[in-house]
């Protein structure tokens, strides 16, 4: 078998070995320099027939990585709260690292309409572009045969008779067919009661005056109520899509980064990115989840419409997410 070790157009090394009902190990030192991958060429023949095997090993770039310690994160907050997070940023080595981190949190549901990843990869795979070709190994070939074809082969002889000329008038498949001059459809679609005169060939409607049976439109204004302002009764009203966007924030001597935002009052999941960098270019990002919720909720379920002197349900769901039991008044 022989075996070889290609990264890009160059092959770093090339060995035949030879394998006898056994197992060999294939040693091969990985430097610095081949950070970004390399690629192994394995390929044999035994009984006539032809083997080949290529598979890539990957050389990540650790040394150009930087991590993430949430030092202060909570997952769960209530609508409107004031939260603050604390996020240290290192290195793969766990080094503290000087670096600008841009962060945001939105509203999760936003990704039904688009989802935009945040990647910045600097450092790409190196692929091969040297391999072998067993394609036409041993390959087996069929017979062909070959006709000149008839040589006795007269070109017939095509008469074309003359044609009536029907001035206009077309005959098809037994069904005559006229010519329309002003381009309209065959078929007019004009409305029941309509009146109709010709204009130059051309067929149009008559208008016709309204009729005084006609019903003037009604308009009705609902009495304004004055709200009436609830004790205790704390109402939602900051619905933004975006908890908060920082474009850059920077670190501290310890490498900490400090993001203090207000929730919004939705009662929603959200999705809270980053991406840090430094000034040589050692990259990092990180993805995590936020939930917004109340221990207490009342989600009503109103009718969308109802009509005058209907009997009208009005339904609502009490939720407690709290671990024990409560006890209260519903007013409505």
């Amino acid at each position: 078998m022989m075996y070889e070790v290609v990264r890009e157009d160059k092959v770093l090394k090339k060995e035949w070995i030879d394998l006898n009902n056994e197992q060999q190990l294939l040693e091969f030192p990985v430097t610095e320099e081949l950070r970004g991958g390399f690629s192994v060429n394995l390929w044999f023949i035994k009984h006539n027939r032809s083997f080949q095997n290529s598979f890539r090993i990957e050389v990540p770039y650790t040394n150009k990585q930087l991590d993430f310690e949430y030092l202060t994160f909570r997952d769960k907050l209530k609508p409107g709260q004031k939260e603050e997070w604390k996020i240290r940023i290192k290195g793969k080595k766990g080094d503290k690292a000087a670096a600008e981190l841009m962060a945001s949190m939105y509203d999760a549901s936003l990704d039904a309409f688009i989802t935009k990843d945040w990647t910045f990869d600097l450092y790409q795979r190196i692929a091969s572009t040297l391999s072998w070709n067993f394609i036409n190994s041993f390959s087996s070939g069929i017979g062909t045969s070959n006709n000149p074809g008839n040589l006795d082969y007269t070109q017939p002889v095509f008469i074309d008779y003359d044609r009536l000329n029907w001035f206009g008038f077309d005959y098809y498949g037994g069904y005559p067919q006229y010519k329309r001059n002003s381009g309209m459809d065959a078929e007019l679609m004009m409305e029941e009661g309509m009146p109709a005169s010709m204009d130059g060939g051309n067929l149009k409607t008559v208008d016709q005056p309204a009729t005084t049976s006609a019903k003037k439109e009604i308009k009705e204004f609902p009495q304004k109520i004055p709200e009436k302002e609830s004790s205790g009764m704390e109402l939602r009203r900051d619905f933004r899509e975006t908890a908060f966007f920082y474009p850059v924030l920077n670190t501290d001597d310890n490498g900490d980064v400090l993001i203090s935002f207000e929730m919004p009052e939705s009662l929603t999941r959200w999705k809270f990115r980053g991406l840090a960098y430094t000034q040589d270019l050692k990259t990092g990002t990180f993805e995590k989840e936020v939930v917004t919720q109340k221990e207490l909720m009342v989600v009503p379920n109103p009718p969308r419409f109802f009509r005058q002197g209907d009997k009208m349900t009005f339904s609502a769901k009490i939720v407690n997410l709290s671990d024990e039991n409560l006890s209260g008044e519903a007013e409505l």
